[in-house]
């Protein structure tokens, strides 16, 4: 796959296996194992020196550096530096993420909104709740944006979690 502009001239010639998408005028790309962003243009826009990342969502990137995640925004400036283990990106505002096997939030400042204690944690809706899992897998939990428990979902979890 590749790009073309509206009047049909190349603009990023093919070279995808997949179809890729843009995301906040990013592209996701790899090459030997490192990642990077180009623009609609097809020029480096940030340069591929992460080991992993993802597109942007909410206007903030996943990446990972020397094992960590953290996250960019579109001009490719750290935002939150690598510091997590895990994390599923961001949503209605906050992101998911793992430190030390437990899970917590985080906004779009870096601000650790919901401390890690968690044993696992999905990504919030627009609705403002998402479910989580407290003592074990058995039984998870509706929390709002503060953390507050709202309810036991019981054995009804999503199997991702999500």
């Amino acid at each position: 796959w590749g790009f073309i502009d509206t009047s049909g001239g190349l603009v990023v010639t093919p070279q995808f296996e997949e179809f890729p998408r843009f995301s906040d005028g990013r592209l996701l790309i790899e090459s030997h194992g490192r990642y990077g962003f180009v623009d609609r243009t097809g020029a480096i826009a940030i340069p591929l020196i992460y080991e992993g990342a993802d597109n942007f969502s909410d206007g903030l990137a996943k990446i990972e550096l020397n094992g960590k995640i953290g996250f960019i925004d579109p001009d490719g400036t750290l935002v939150i530096p690598p510091k997590y283990d895990d994390s599923w990106g961001f949503r209605a505002g906050l992101a998911n993420f793992e430190r030390n096997g437990k899970w917590g939030f985080v906004d779009k400042t870096g601000k650790e909104v919901i401390p890690p204690r968690f044993l696992l944690a999905g990504l919030f809706g627009d609705d403002g709740t998402t479910v989580v899992y407290l003592n074990d897998f058995a039984e998870c939990f509706e929390i709002d944006r503060s953390g507050r428990v709202l309810r036991n979902v019981g054995d009804h979890c999503p199997e991702d979690g999500e």
